[in-house]
């Protein structure tokens, strides 16, 4: 069977375009993997600054600690399976390592009724949430 000119142009513009939106896609899905490993490390935070002011139980505090961690995980999935450079790929694991660290230091700290361990804990954080909103430009996509 013969392919005509028109066939072979089609068939190419195809493969190219649809490469183009495969990686598109891979940008979203990284993209929307570092908003929720935002959204849970603030989560997380505001639950211990919660605890720490008497404003939400403990047993709350840890429910919410141990959703975050395990989003955390599915996101982390899905970064490894994004289109990114190996070096921004390792960069956002890390950091999203980091965070669930400081979320077993903080749970660690609420099981016993530590209130003064968790001020470092919940300033880390604060940073690392501001590394995650400021981490559009690893995923190739701009901050809108």
């Amino acid at each position: 069977m013969r392919m005509h000119l028109g066939s072979k142009a089609l068939v190419f513009m195809c493969v190219v375009f649809g490469s183009a939106c495969g990686a598109r896609s891979s940008q979203k899905q990284a993209s929307r993997a570092l908003e929720t490993l935002q959204s849970w490390t603030a989560s997380a935070r505001l639950a211990a600054t919660a605890w720490r002011a008497g404003s939400t139980p403990r047993a709350y505090t840890l429910d919410t600690f141990e959703l975050a961690q395990k989003q955390m995980d599915e996101e982390k999935q899905k970064l490894r399976s994004a289109a990114l450079s190996g070096s921004s790929r390792a960069d956002l694991g890390s950091h999203a390592e980091r965070v669930q660290e400081l979320v077993e230091s903080l749970k660690t700290a609420v099981k016993q009724s530590n209130r003064t361990a968790i001020e470092q804990p919940v300033q880390q954080l604060a940073a690392e949430e501001e590394y995650f909103l400021q981490s559009p430009k690893h995923t190739g996509e701009s901050s809108q």
